[in-house]
């Protein structure tokens, strides 16, 4: 701007007072040539300067259109494990800021920065910090991530007053590329990442929603501190996004578990499981095992304990940008047909997890049935289909085309079945309006030609919850019927 300021500047005093002037410029110099052409800078900068726009604009306007999806490809390429907070922002990054210093001298530093008022240094040392930790995941410092949980029970504000200190501690928690997909190495680090940002924004209402992606990528993968029990505080708030209704230590009742209490629901609703309750597989055992590394963490603080932070709804700003992220998210992942391995059973813990969003009930009821006839998936299955029903409480007409799924699901084995009737004795408790929905679907798909060979038995479900209510709704569904010219009097006389 200056220089085409000076530029037109220049251009007004040589303007040429005659013809016979500007002819002989024309003529004899060439080397004024550049001087003449200070008379058009302010067009061919502003022409430059233009295509300078324009070389910047889809830059800039891919930036601003890929914002809106940032959350969507962050989650759908969360088993990658690729992608970075800090190449994503704008800002300033953890190695750019980051300032060395011995891990002995890390609380004074940092404390003789904040008298200072040098927010700068003490965003560099605590980037240090977290450098260091990043590249010594295996074994990491001990004076260091003790005094980095010294400095933040202290003054919280220091992690939640900086964007870079709280990406740098959310890359923490993501997986590390440098390690073996067959190992999950050691929880150490992730485990204190997630109590420093607990401990940071315990007092804090609304959460970012960068925490809902680390967690996702870690559910998709290999749920180094999502099982953990010393991230369990941190964890119950981020789940707060999607308002799921599920019992405590995220284990669900099996099958067989229902079998051992006959059937009944009035355990199964109870926050945690039975001292006799097996693991849901292998990964749980596994995650236990990873869980001991990284008691050392969080045993170091003997408040622990009495310093619970509250679970409460940290995401009512957010929420329905992060439902449809996580809905996006999971459309990808059952796009993609991949084998059934241990992806695919973390993909329905992470179900049964965000099982309280509408869509994600919607996207899991139609394929419940074949997950739940694969043996390797039976046990998540179960989970899910239990998840779906504690959280089909709206009755909005989503919600009723899940229940017209459920009430079409085949099972065979008798295990599966039990396990079936408790789910469905679970969704009736739901909503009011759910009973005269089963009841109807029941009876139409009675009477259409692929019958559920589990009616009879769904049937007496319903009546042994509400006997009264049961036969009267059953009266107005054979009303209906009655007048349905198209099914036809016969054929209800003899489902009669």
């Amino acid at each position: 701007m200056k220089r085409r300021q000076r530029g037109a500047a220049q251009a007004n005093q040589r303007h040429p007072p005659t013809g016979i002037d500007f002819i002989a410029l024309g003529v004899k110099s060439r080397p004024s040539g550049p001087e003449l052409g200070d008379i058009k800078p302010s067009t061919s900068q502003k022409l430059t300067l233009s295509g300078e726009r324009k070389r910047e604009s889809p830059s800039s306007l891919s930036s601003v259109s890929k914002k809106p999806k940032h959350g969507i490809q962050g989650i759908s390429s969360l088993t990658k494990g690729s992608r970075d907070f800090e190449s994503e922002s704008s800002g300033p990054t953890v190695d750019s800021v980051a300032i060395d210093v011995k891990p002995i001298d890390l609380i004074d530093t940092v404390l003789e920065a904040e008298c200072e008022g040098d927010d700068d240094k003490i965003d560099g040392y605590l980037c240090g910090c977290i450098k260091s930790l990043r590249s010594n995941r295996a074994k990491p410092d001990p004076t260091l991530y003790l005094s980095l949980m010294y400095l933040i029970k202290l003054k919280p504000y220091l992690v939640s007053g900086s964007e870079v200190v709280i990406d740098g501690l959310s890359n923490l928690l993501k997986r590390d590329v440098a390690m073996s997909f067959k190992s999950k190495g050691n929880p150490l680090v992730s485990v204190l990442a997630c109590n420093v940002l607990l401990a940071a924004f315990s007092e804090e209402e609304n959460w970012p929603e960068q925490f809902v992606r680390v967690y996702i990528e870690d559910s998709l993968g290999e749920r180094v501190w999502v099982d953990n029990p010393k991230c369990a505080d941190f964890v119950q708030n981020i789940q707060t996004a999607f308002g799921t209704k599920v019992p405590k230590k995220h284990g669900l009742f099996s099958s067989l578990e229902g079998q051992r209490h006959g059937g009944s629901t009035s355990d199964l609703t109870l926050p945690g499981a039975s001292p006799g309750h097996a693991s849901a597989d292998e990964d749980d055992k596994a995650s236990e095992v990873a869980s001991e590394a990284g008691e050392s963490v969080t045993d170091k603080d003997p408040d622990s304990d009495l310093d619970k932070v509250p679970v409460m709804q940290r995401y009512t700003v957010l929420q329905t940008s992060i439902e449809f992220e996580v809905v996006e998210s999971i459309r990808e992942q059952l796009v993609r047909r991949q084998p059934m391995d241990t992806g695919s059973r973390n993909m329905l813990r992470l179900l049964t997890t965000t099982s309280g969003i509408v869509e994600v009930r919607v996207l899991a009821a139609p394929r419940l049935e074949m997950w739940l006839q694969n043996p390797k998936l039976t046990r998540p299955a179960q989970d899910l289909l239990m998840s779906v029903c504690l959280n089909c409480n709206t009755h909005c007409q989503e919600d009723v085309d899940v229940i017209g799924h459920l009430i079409r699901i085949r099972l065979k084995t008798k295990p599966l079945i039990n396990h079936y009737m408790v789910c469905i004795r679970e969704l009736l408790n739901q909503h009011a309006e759910n009973l005269f929905t089963i009841l109807k679907h029941t009876i139409y798909n009675e009477l259409s030609n692929s019958r559920n060979p589990n009616n009879m038995p769904l049937l007496g479900v319903i009546f042994q919850h509400s006997p009264e209510p049961a036969a009267k709704y059953l009266a107005m569904v054979f009303q209906e019927l009655l007048a349905n010219r198209e099914i036809g009097r016969a054929s209800c006389r003899e489902r009669v």
